[in-house]
Formats: C-alpha cells, structure tokens, sequence
C-alpha cells in the first residue's frame, strides 16, 4: 500500500466515513401514493419507463394530503395534492417551482408559482405545460436561418 492510500484511509477512519455509499432510506415510499391513485398515474405517465422510484420524491404525507418533487437538471418542481374531503370538496392541486442554486452573490434560491386549482387533470395538464415552458430556453439567432440564405 502506497503513502497516499495509507493517508486516505486513515483519514477516512478519522472522519468517520464509509468506504461505500449507503443507499437512501427515504421517509416515506411510493406505497403512500396508492391514497392518491390520479397522481399516481399522473406521474406514472410523466416518469421515463414509467419507473416512479427514480424521478419522484415524497418530501411530506398525512392522510389526504401529499407533497411530491419532481427535480430537473436546474429546477425543482413542488406538487401539492390534497384529496377531496368534507372540508375541501374539490380537493386542490398546487405547483410550485424552485431553482436548485442561488445565482452569484445570493443566498436565495429563486422559484415561482405554477399553477394550482382542483385536483383533477385539467390542473395537472397545465402544470406539465408549466414545467415544460419553465426548462425551455431562448434561441440565439447570430446568423441566419438555413432557409434564408
């Protein structure tokens, strides 16, 4: 064993890290989404191999109300869903989204509503139009187009 890898073992024993990665426990699993069986196909649908697992995260359950993040190379997107109940009879679906680093010289991350209302497709349809036209970025045009010359 060389200097170097002597040094960085004992390093990592000083520290107290691990030689391997331990795999994420998150707090709550996809199970939870079965309570919500529109959004669960809902996402289904937007997931690439419909492979929920690897694109959404449930950051918050309570009976009848979850929050869900949809995360982006730049963005996170926020889903709020709340079933219908004696209280809210319509239940709601709201959406939300965050930048996922501070520009230079802030401490803030910034985000913007996206939209919300009944939690039915239609909300859910213009929430993916939403995200789709947030990640969507201007193009130059410094010369001109293949057609015009």
């Amino acid at each position: 064993m060389c200097r170097q890898e002597r040094y960085t073992k004992q390093m990592k024993k000083a520290l107290g890290v691990p030689d391997v990665a331990r795999k994420h426990q998150p707090k709550y699993g996809l199970e939870v989404l079965k309570e919500f069986p529109e959004l669960y196909k809902w996402l289904k649908e937007l997931s690439r191999y419909r492979k929920l697992e690897d694109y959404i995260y449930i950051s918050d359950y309570k009976k009848g109300e979850i929050r869900v993040k949809i995360f982006t190379k730049d963005h996170c997107y926020t889903i709020v869903a709340i079933l219908p109940s004696e209280k809210r009879l319509e239940g709601y679906f709201g959406t939300y989204a965050n930048c996922r680093k501070a520009r230079a010289g802030e401490d803030w991350t910034r985000g913007s509503d996206l939209p919300d209302g009944e939690y039915k497709r239609e909300t859910w349809e213009r929430f993916i139009a939403a995200m789709v036209s947030y990640e969507m970025v201007k193009v130059v045009r410094n010369s001109p187009d293949e057609d015009e010359k």
